[in-house]
């Protein structure tokens, strides 16, 4: 099967290990079962015939003795086993996390894709056993395979017409246990997308972040309600899984009495007829049962392995789900010297839209420039900025870096030559100086991190452990709250520090007061000076700063030049301004 052949060559690329750990340990442990069976038998005997007690010690010795050693080596090999699980479970986790890393960006907005992760994370944690399951089952079909020949044997030496009927028995058994276990796969499937949305309910109500909103709009009814009913939902798949559960253990049930009483009748017969003795007696009724209980084991396993070629499906399709824009990755390198950016007849479509979000879009600009975005919400301002960023691929046309497609770079080096503060910019719970160069791979100086946040108007002095405070308090109980204005001060020293050529400001004053405001105006120049800035606001008096103004409408760039030179025009970027211009004027 493919989800087996899938995770043994996994295991056996990454840690070989794990599967002889795991098939010594089914060999040790399908030999006790046998002798579990046979050896009674002789005691039995030889009590109540011989009773030569150097044969009964022998007897006792060697299952006694298998049951300690074969059972210590055992456990051993289980442990190591288990250890050598867990260490590819952390492998195959943090692979799926990178992949959910690196997808492209206009993958992780799509509900189809993470519904497909919530599934595809069933192989990680699925019903039973979860990650390990399929080859766990795989090696406990081997291990009880070398059981169920033995048992064979000696239940053929009675009768071969009772094993048929074994046999039907528990084929029939297994019938509908797999059956079962197929429309679990289903429901889990189907129940994929209401999870991840009772988890998102769930995590919504918990977070700090929507705490204000919740309680100023009083909406804890509302989301309860919410929450209830994803609830609900779920559970109606939980009580088809339990009801179609008990009606294979009532079938079960069944089965087992038709077995136990044809064994003990038949096997009660033959002992009074003097066929057999009360030593073969015992042995065959535990061969029988024996017998019943691994092949249910077998066809169980059988069917959990069916059940997780579902799950495989769905991660398999998760797998193969590769960032295009790495792949697209030529000889040329990323030019060291930033000269030009030029959009070449640029359309870009939303996956599933209808209509283009961005419309022939032609410019080209030089190092150095600064470049204002302005256009009503929903004119494609955002747009235009995350096709710069590489987050989205354009529909039709190029984006060209001194006369080299931007697709052509390896994504890694080409994000060295952005910075941006978005206006829904992201701090995260780690600790300021994280939050300001992360790993640190330019070897920025405490120095230059504590200049640029005063620089920025962020008071890093008011706090006792400086860079080592933590943001937010979801780690630690020291840490502190920022405010929308001190967050976007610390997102600017962010993005200032990165040092790139290119830098991206999406409405960078929105969450600042007028005083911090007009201290950034003030340091436009210095904090984009060498650098070539794309910046985004609402507040037209900002675009003086400007070298040149793209007034965009309807997904097109309907204006541009200079401030003095849209005024004079008379156009969209005129009515605008005098718009705004109104909202100060006192009457």
């Amino acid at each position: 099967m493919n989800s087996i052949r899938f995770f043994v060559n996994y295991c056996w690329t990454h840690n070989k290990k794990y599967i002889i750990y795991t098939l010594v340990y089914q060999l040790l442990m399908s030999i006790l079962p046998l002798l579990l069976v046979v050896f009674p038998k002789f005691i039995i005997d030889e009590l109540v015939g011989s009773k030569r007690v150097e044969y009964l010690v022998l007897y006792v010795l060697i299952l006694l003795g298998y049951q300690l050693i074969g059972g210590y080596l055992a456990n051993i090999f289980k442990k190591k086993a288990f250890i050598e699980k867990s260490l590819l479970f952390i492998k195959f986790q943090s692979e799926l996390t990178k992949k959910m890393a690196t997808a492209d960006f206009e993958r992780i907005e799509s509900s189809e894709f993470l519904d497909q992760k919530e599934k595809a994370s069933k192989f990680l944690y699925g019903e039973g056993q979860g990650f390990g399951a399929v080859f766990d089952n795989f090696a406990s079909i081997i291990g009880n395979l070398i059981i169920f020949i033995g048992i064979i044997g000696i239940i053929s030496t009675l009768n071969i017409f009772l094993l048929f009927i074994f046999v039907l028995l528990s084929i029939a058994t297994s019938y509908f246990d797999n059956k079962t276990k197929q429309s679990h796969v289903e429901w889990d499937m189907a129940k994929s997308p209401i999870e991840r949305k009772t988890n998102y309910l769930i995590n919504l109500v918990e977070s700090f972040q929507y705490a204000k909103e919740i309680r100023i709009f009083n909406l804890s009814s509302w989301l309860t309600a919410k929450v209830d009913k994803h609830l609900s939902e779920g559970n109606n798949f939980y009580t088809k899984q339990i009801e179609a559960s008990v009606r294979v253990e009532t079938i079960n049930l069944i089965s087992s009495f038709i077995r136990d009483a044809v064994t003990y009748l038949f096997l009660i017969s033959q002992y009074l007829t003097n066929k057999i003795s009360i030593g073969a007696f015992s042995m065959y009724v535990t061969s029988i049962a024996t017998f019943s209980s691994l092949l249910k084991q077998v066809l169980e396993s059988l069917a959990t392995i069916r059940q997780y070629e579902n799950y495989f499906e769905a991660l398999s399709l998760y797998l193969q789900v590769t960032p295009v824009k790495k792949n697209l990755v030529t000889a040329e390198s990323l030019p060291t010297d930033f000269i030009d950016m030029t959009f070449k007849e640029v359309w870009f479509k939303y996956p599933g839209a209808d209509d283009y979000a961005l419309k022939k879009i032609n410019f080209k600009i030089r190092a150095g420039d600064n470049i204002a975005i302005v256009g009503e919400n929903g004119s494609g301002k955002t747009t235009l900025i995350k096709l710069i960023c590489r987050l989205y691929v354009p529909t039709k046309g190029k984006i060209l870096i001194n006369g080299l497609d931007i697709q052509d770079f390896e994504i890694e080096e080409y994000s060295k030559l952005i910075s941006s503060v978005f206006q829904d910019f992201k701090l995260f719970s780690f600790s300021i100086r994280e939050n300001l160069v992360f790993e640190n791979k330019n070897n920025i100086s405490d120095c230059s991190m504590y200049k640029s946040l005063k620089d920025n108007g962020f008071n890093i002095d008011k706090y006792q452990f400086g860079l080592e405070t933590s943001i937010y308090k979801n780690f630690d109980i020291t840490g502190f709250e920022p405010s929308g204005g001190e967050g976007q001060k610390i997102a600017l020293a962010r993005a200032e520090l990165k040092n790139a050529p290119i830098i991206i400001l999406d409405e960078p004053t929105a969450a600042m007061d007028s005083k911090a405001e007009l201290e950034l105006y003030s340091r436009f120049n210095l904090l984009t000076k060498n650098k070539t800035a794309f910046y985004i606001s609402h507040r037209l008096a900002s675009t003086k700063f400007c070298d040149y103004i793209f007034c965009i409408k309807e997904g097109e760039i309907v204006e541009n030049g200079s401030q003095e030179e849209l005024l004079l025009k008379n156009g969209i970027y005129k009515e605008l301004y005098e718009m705004q211009s109104e909202l100060y004027v006192v009457k």
